[in-house]
């Protein structure tokens, strides 16, 4: 089933249909390249047609946010929520198994340096092989910290074959600098109130996510 809300088309896609299609890449050695899309992104991509426009290009969208879960199933469409934090989990232990080498882009002046994702790295994949900021000319998994929309318009233009996804903070919670929600929140869509209650600063962020978004996404033609 597919949807578009605020001009991006979604498909439903698992995980495993995500995994799948990350070792087709690999086998082709075809550029594969993944964004995890939040309501705040769409919110942004109305402002910045060159945002949904690349957002529109990625080969494949998963949803990672309850808002747009909860926008597509009062429209009668059931998508499932498969977030940047799970995505690179999979993915990372994917690489290892399959001895493809990863590329982190991290950006200056993360909450998780380049030394505790390294130590987090070595720690939680012990075989994987990993550099920074390195162009290789290797299929590679590459990862980018910036944060939407820099990492998806970076993604677009790095040359570097491989899988190549925006994954934000996502590595603050490998590193341990960040924690995320007890699954119980995660199941029922309250992931936003764990990150109010412990990034208080986030506030406004949190607003457009849980109660601009839904407005806007439910009216909009």
């Amino acid at each position: 089933m597919s949807i578009r809300i605020l001009n991006v088309q979604f498909v439903s896609t698992s995980l495993n249909e995500v995994l799948y299609k990350a070792l087709s890449a690999l086998a082709s050695q075809n550029n594969l390249r993944i964004a995890t899309v939040n309501p705040e992104y769409l919110l942004a991509g109305q402002g910045n047609p060159a945002f949904r426009e690349s957002l529109q290009k990625a080969d494949i969208r998963t949803v990672d946010g309850f808002g747009i879960q909860l926008v597509a199933w009062l429209r009668g469409v059931k998508l499932p929520r498969l977030t940047g934090a799970d995505l690179l989990v999979a993915l990372l232990a994917l690489a290892e198994r399959e001895s493809i080498p990863v590329v982190v882009y991290n950006k200056q002046g993360s909450l998780s340096s380049d030394e505790d994702i390294k130590q987090a790295l070595e720690k939680q994949y012990p075989r994987l092989s990993f550099s920074f900021s390195l162009v290789s000319h290797s299929y590679a998994l590459i990862l980018a910290t910036h944060g939407a929309p820099e990492q998806e318009l970076f993604l677009d233009t790095l040359a570097t074959p491989g899988i190549k996804i925006g994954i934000g903070g996502a590595l603050d919670y490998l590193t341990g600098k960040q924690s995320r929600a007890p699954l119980f929140l995660q199941s029922i869509g309250l992931e936003w109130l764990w990150r109010l209650i412990h990034q208080p600063h986030r506030i406004r962020r949190i607003y457009n996510a849980v109660v601009v978004f839904p407005l806007r996404a439910l009216f909009s033609k």
